[in-house]
């Protein structure tokens, strides 16, 4: 058997070499396992349309007539899997019922191929010219477009609920954050044009290109997905947040019982009809924060604010969104950019680094102080002038 060996072929061998390497690292790593498996499938389905290609760009399916029809192609797992995949990596999981229902479509295109490849020669090609060709091809392909479109938006809908999520339960998220999730989720967005280009340009152009664009993103997506697996491995992926727990509420506040239980359950504050915002519980909030500079913990919690407080989780969290207009996070670090002013002005920066001020101040990094004091101020820290 000759491999017709051209640019496109090679590039395509090298692909599946990394694919399969992927694979097995993503299958065989301790953390984080659910996730990197899922990761891994991933590679495998690229990995597999990838083969496909090679067997049919280096002659072997005309050498080799048999492997028509191997099942190596799942295009219709990658919505689903990504979609999992960020379900896993936000603390979010699926009952088994509905992992049943997410993969029938896969099962079903799996299905097809199968039951083609185990046909006699003859009969393969009357059920491509028949059945395959003519009707399951282009459904296919545009099923396919349609799931990763749908599953995409999932994604980033999730993740910017994460986003909301983690900012009003922490006032440190550093080690949450999805930054590199949302690169896959961009990653797999450009993938998804350009298989949607590809489907409307001519033979002839798909033809004349050296590298197919699809397979050469595919490639590099399996590259990512190496690097996103060793990411992921570096933070802290939550199976579930934090869960409120039954408080005492003091006297002083018993007659906001009522109005506690009439908000949502999700830990997200949102004004619910009935639910109004009391002046003198948000007054209690910043009272509390400030006389026991609870801010200075920089793995200060919502749930810490709220035992402090004496006060159900939920009606601090709902508290200081209609308050302060502001997520949990940026409520914490207003104080904690006053405290970095107020040292500053008292002459600090004699003794201590800026750096060392705002650590002690109850900021986590560099970086993140960095960003907040110029959200805050307009300026760098350095640039700030305590008596200007």
């Amino acid at each position: 058997m000759n491999l017709h060996l051209d640019v496109e072929v090679i590039f395509l061998f090298v692909g599946i070499v990394l694919g399969l390497s992927t694979a097995i690292v993503l299958f065989l790593s301790k953390q984080n396992r659910a996730a990197n498996a899922i990761l891994g499938l991933l590679a495998l389905v690229f990995t597999g349309a990838l083969t496909h290609n090679l067997l049919l760009d280096g002659g072997i399916y005309e050498q080799k007539p048999d492997l028509y029809f191997l099942p190596v192609i799942a295009r219709l797992a990658i919505g689903p899997l990504l979609w999992l995949y960020t379900l896993l990596s936000t603390g979010k999981k699926l009952k088994n019922v509905y992992l049943i229902l997410l993969f029938c479509p896969v099962a079903l295109e799996l299905g097809a191929y199968t039951y083609g490849f185990q046909l006699g020669l003859e009969e393969k090609f009357a059920f491509w010219e028949n059945t395959f060709g003519p009707y399951i091809r282009p459904v296919e392909n545009w099923l396919g477009n349609i799931l990763l479109a749908v599953f995409l938006v999932l994604s980033f809908r999730r993740l910017m609920h994460w986003k909301k999520l983690i900012e009003n339960q922490r006032s440190e998220v550093s080690k949450l954050s999805k930054g590199w999730l949302f690169r896959v989720l961009l990653a797999f967005t450009v993938l998804f044009v350009v298989m949607c280009i590809w489907e409307f340009l001519p033979d002839d152009w798909c033809k004349a290109s050296i590298v197919s664009p699809t397979d050469f993103i595919r490639t590099v997506l399996i590259v990512l997905l190496a690097w996103f697996g060793i990411r992921q491995n570096r933070v802290e992926l939550v199976s579930n947040l934090e869960v409120e727990q039954p408080q005492t509420v003091s006297s002083s506040t018993e007659n906001q019982t009522e109005t506690t239980e009439k908000i949502a359950t999700n830990i997200l504050p949102v004004a619910s009809e009935g639910v109004l915002f009391d002046a003198q519980v948000f007054s209690k909030i910043q009272q509390t924060i400030q006389e026991q500079k609870l801010y200075l913990d920089a793995e200060l919690t919502i749930f810490k604010l709220a035992s402090a407080c004496q006060l159900p989780t939920k009606l601090v969290s709902f508290t200081i969104n209609q308050g302060a207009g502001k997520t949990f996070l940026a409520f914490v670090n207003t104080y904690r950019i006053e405290e970095v002013c107020r040292r500053l002005a008292a002459g600090d920066q004699k003794q201590l680094t800026l750096l060392a001020i705002a650590l002690e101040s109850g900021f986590n990094s560099k970086s993140t102080f960095n960003r907040v004091f110029r959200e805050h101020k307009g300026m760098s820290p350095s640039e700030y002038d305590p008596f200007g």
